[in-house]
């Protein structure tokens, strides 16, 4: 086993192209942040007999993702990233993953480490609408001050603070298209954006309906609706629910997701920073 390293997206993804159709849905994160063209990006690759086995990329300042690997790829992969990234903020990886990833990262840089909350990722099996009032529409930029604050709410519920202005995400996935709002007679109850991440793999995410419209299905709506949509654009629909929130892991459930992986994002924070 070896790890190569490519700082350019296109070469990293045609040699990784077989290993992510082989594992897609499950990798289609990775995927998507691995074909940002920033400068900071790095990309590794573990290799066993020539074929790719496991992945690793970053575009700063989001957090590192590592993929499944065999069992030695952690060793190897260890060196390259205190090499590249020795004070990495945070990481997201498999559970399955988690413990040896933070033992040997701590131990080796002397960083403590913070848990977050652990995320299941879903994929759409067969979907089940449900029935409501109201219809799904793309955002215009004269919603971006609601879904803008909704946004906000969202990180907050979550607490998952973004290494960005909320702002800017939002404006940007309004332009590109792939902000949904669901309009009940002119009233916006709930968002969702939805977009293709992975090779042919779309993910709903920020998910949001404001306190007061909750426990009317309006999150199921839009959800199932939006999954409808990219049903015509993408193989798979995928979507991630904290493991910890019932409502959140049922209303997927019910309107046809099956739980594929648990992940996890681990901070962490270093008592002095290098020169």
């Amino acid at each position: 086993m070896r790890v190569e390293a490519f700082d350019e997206a296109e070469a990293f993804l045609a040699r990784c192209d077989s290993y992510f159709r082989q594992t897609e849905p499950r990798t289609h994160l990775v995927v998507g942040v691995a074909r940002s063209t920033a400068k900071d990006a790095y990309r590794l690759a573990v290799i066993d007999q020539g074929e790719v086995v496991g992945v690793a990329v970053r575009t700063p300042p989001w957090k590192l993702l590592v993929t499944p690997m065999p069992d030695g790829g952690l060793d190897l992969l260890l060196p390259e990233l205190l090499a590249r990234d020795r004070e990495l903020p945070a990481v997201m990886l498999g559970t399955d993953l988690e413990a040896g990833f933070v033992d040997r990262w701590t131990t080796s840089t002397g960083a403590t480490a913070t848990r977050g909350v652990p995320q299941r990722l879903y994929v759409l099996e067969a979907l089940q609408m449900p029935t409501g009032n109201g219809s799904l529409r793309r955002a215009g930029p004269n919603d971006q001050a609601l879904a803008t604050r909704w946004a906000h709410a969202f990180a907050a519920d979550v607490e998952s603070p973004m290494p960005t202005d909320i702002g800017e995400v939002v404006g940007r996935h309004i332009e590109q298209q792939h902000l949904y709002l669901w309009d009940v007679d002119g009233e916006v109850c709930a968002m969702a954006v939805g977009a293709v991440r992975g090779l042919s793999t779309a993910r709903i995410g920020l998910v949001y309906t404001p306190p007061e419209l909750r426990g009317r299905g309006f999150g199921s709506l839009v959800t199932a609706h939006l999954a409808n949509h990219l049903q015509g654009v993408a193989t798979h629909i995928a979507l991630f629910a904290e493991t910890q929130n019932p409502t959140s892991n049922r209303i997927y459930q019910a309107i046809g997701f099956r739980a594929v992986v648990d992940r996890i994002d681990v901070s962490f924070e270093y008592a002095t920073s290098s020169e």
